[in-house]
């Protein structure tokens, strides 16, 4: 209702439900195809929406190109395209591969015909005056206390004796004190880093910074991080073992800046997120999968990696394996 009736961002839709952007994509994502199956019988009879082609043309996997989109990429753009959320960097990416891709191209004119068939004939009734009087009615009014009771309380402070003013005073610092505390020893639990994660990967794919400084040079990557953090991330160069070296950006966990090194394997993006060992409030270890992607985390050289990546969960923790062969003995973060 929010993305279709009321033509909202997704960015807004997001602060209005409080969850990520990945999550506003992945949820529209299901219940566009769960419309679509419902919905499906009537648009192919009145003409409006196409049947999805059957047989997968494999011409597109041969033009040019190392770095050209593949299907795998191009699916999680398609609904943002569909509702004009992409900027200039992913459309110009994505445009090419939907002109040579017959799947994709014809999944985004479902989607397309899908959002028209929801904007016509979907029922949308607004409350009525009676309807909201009722509301405003049923209502508790709110609670209003008279200009001299409030100086009353204020005198009621001011009668109490000094010693007193000055306990709760005092009381009032040591509970501030222990907040602050609490807060500064927080950690996330292994959910929350997980959302945070899928969240940052699918918000740099689909804003065209999924890699800030790229090269397949280790020794390019590493000394772009000098002065962006205060930490050197750990950059392996694991061409050899099926795992090849796309770059790196800066991204934000928890409001911190982190270092991302990005990888690629047959084709899909792999982002690992450095951090560390020394680092206050270390993220715990995630692993498995969440949305569609999957985690894995590791220790080595003095730091801690949490891997995403939408291949597979093999492919991960052969990446994991590859890394850790490489990296001196060292005893375990924590």
């Amino acid at each position: 209702m929010l993305r279709e009736l009321e033509d909202m961002c997704y960015r807004d839709i997001a602060q209005v439900a409080n969850i990520p952007l990945g999550t506003v994509m992945s949820r529209l994502a299901r219940a566009r195809h769960a419309l679509a199956a419902a919905v499906a019988a009537l648009r192919v009879e009145r003409g409006g929406l196409r049947r999805r082609a059957r047989q997968r043309s494999t011409a597109w996997r041969d033009r040019p190109g190392r770095w050209a989109m593949d299907c795998n990429e191009a699916r999680l753009l398609l609904h943002a395209s569909a509702d004009a959320e992409l900027g200039p960097a992913e459309l110009a990416r994505l445009d090419p591969h939907l002109a040579s891709c017959p799947v994709c191209a014809a999944e985004i004119a479902r989607i397309r015909a899908l959002r028209e068939a929801v904007r016509e004939g979907a029922p949308y009734h607004r409350a009525d005056g009676e309807l909201r009087a009722r509301l405003m009615a049923s209502l508790p009014a709110p609670p209003r206390e008279s200009a001299g009771a409030r100086w009353g309380s204020f005198g009621k402070w001011l009668a109490w004796s000094h010693p007193a003013r000055a306990g709760l005073a005092l009381a009032m610092v040591v509970a501030i004190a222990l907040g602050i505390g609490q807060l500064a020893s927080y950690r996330y639990d292994a959910d929350a880093v997980a959302r945070e994660l899928v969240a940052s990967h699918v918000r740099a794919l689909l804003s065209g910074r999924a890699i800030d400084v790229a090269s397949l040079d280790q020794h390019t990557v590493k000394p772009w991080f000098n002065g962006r953090l205060d930490y050197a991330p750990v950059v392996r160069d694991l061409t050899a073992q099926g795992f090849v070296l796309a770059g790196g950006r800066l991204d934000y966990v928890d409001g911190r800046p982190v270092a991302v090194v990005v990888y690629r394997r047959n084709r899909h993006p792999v982002d690992i997120f450095v951090f560390p060992a020394g680092q206050a409030n270390l993220p715990p270890k995630v692993s498995g999968s969440r949305q569609g992607y999957q985690l894995e985390s590791w220790d080595a050289d003095g730091m801690r990696f949490l891997a995403i990546t939408d291949a597979s969960a093999d492919d991960l923790r052969a990446l994991r394996r590859a890394w850790q062969a490489g990296a001196p003995a060292a005893a375990p973060l924590q």
